[in-house]
């Protein structure tokens, strides 16, 4: 069976990543009321250029009454889709906050009674890391991001339409993907703001929370493994990183931080390359692709040779799996 931490941990995994999935929901739903209210003006002007009765170069529909009104219509709905979704992922921070502060203070009691023993630790405020929340991770408001996420919608908007009808497609369909397709970049793009931003507050907590704890020194990756894990993860997973190093991710990152405690040793548990060794080939394959999965099992790579990390001096460090070019 997994030490107690272990099974701890991918508890916590999974009711976070509850709560993230139903605020993707609800964003989503959201969303699905702006591209409504978009439909009818959509097809109308596409119906229009279909007939000849509107231009169908992209420099003549810039310059076109209907298109500038589909436009003005379009940031209207935009600029308060980003106000609620602003608000929105405020509060999924806040409530991730909450989260890591009792999580990792779950996680420093279940590595003590792991090693039979009792440490008594700090507790960091809510107030000492709430100061996150609103904010990206390069310290600009949500509201800033937001806004940049959204850019270039309109123009992403009328390249559909005048692609579509010059193809000759349906002017109704074409519609429905220049909103989809289209106008839908926008919203993929503050999804995965939303999910990164709010999982970057439970990590940077979690890190603060051992931090103020006085009793731990480290913590040890760990990844999701399934068949969606990322095999730079995965194969990072177990390794021992310094209590202020912070914290390598990527977008839509899955994996959480062990606690290693002052003057006792690590926990013992599974790696993620000591688990990806026991898995079928056919899964093996599936994770690593095949350009590293041939590298590996020609003895070009490790599977230590299988993680890659980036450094940004606006978002700090992230992990990534290593690209089979450079893996010789």
């Amino acid at each position: 069976m997994p030490p107690a931490i272990i099974d701890a941990a991918n508890a916590h995994r999974a009711a976070l990543l509850a709560r993230e999935q139903a605020t993707m929901q609800a964003m989503a739903q959201r969303w699905l009321g702006v591209e409504r209210s978009l439909a009818a003006a959509t097809e109308a002007l596409a119906l229009q250029m279909a007939n000849g009765e509107e231009p169908v170069t992209a420099e003549q529909l810039m310059r076109s009454r209907r298109y500038q009104e589909l436009r003005r219509q379009l940031n209207a709905e935009l600029r308060r889709y980003r106000a609620y979704a602003e608000t929105t992922i405020t509060d999924g921070q806040r409530n991730m906050i909450t989260d890591a502060l009792s999580h990792s203070q779950a996680a420093i009691a279940a590595v003590a009674t792991e090693s039979q023993i009792v440490v008594p630790f700090n507790r960091l405020p809510v107030a000492t890391v709430e100061r996150m929340a609103g904010l990206a991770g390069d310290g600009s408001p949500l509201a800033d991001v937001l806004s940049d996420a959204t850019a270039g919608a309109g123009d992403a908007l009328g390249q559909r339409l005048v692609s579509g009808i010059a193809l000759g497609q349906n002017p109704v369909e074409v519609a429905r993907q220049a909103i989809r397709a289209g106008v839908g970049q926008s919203f993929t793009r503050i999804a995965t703001i939303a999910r990164s931003e709010m999982l970057r507050a439970y990590r940077v907590t979690t890190l603060e929370s051992y931090q103020a704890s006085r009793v731990v020194r480290a913590y040890r990756r760990l990844s999701a493994r399934d068949d969606r894990v990322c095999p730079g993860c995965l194969f990072a997973d177990g390794r021992e990183y310094p209590i202020d190093y912070g914290f390598d991710s990527h977008a839509n990152c899955r994996c959480t931080a062990i606690p290693v405690l002052a003057n006792v040793p690590p926990v013992a548990y599974q790696t993620g390359q000591e688990w990806f060794v026991t898995r079928p080939e056919s899964e093996q394959l599936s994770i690593l692709g095949r350009g590293r999965f041939d590298a590996w099992q020609a003895g070009r790579a490790t599977l230590d040779d299988m993680v890659t990390r980036d450094w940004s001096d606006t978002w700090g460090g992230s992990v990534r799996p290593t690209l089979v070019r450079d893996l010789g």
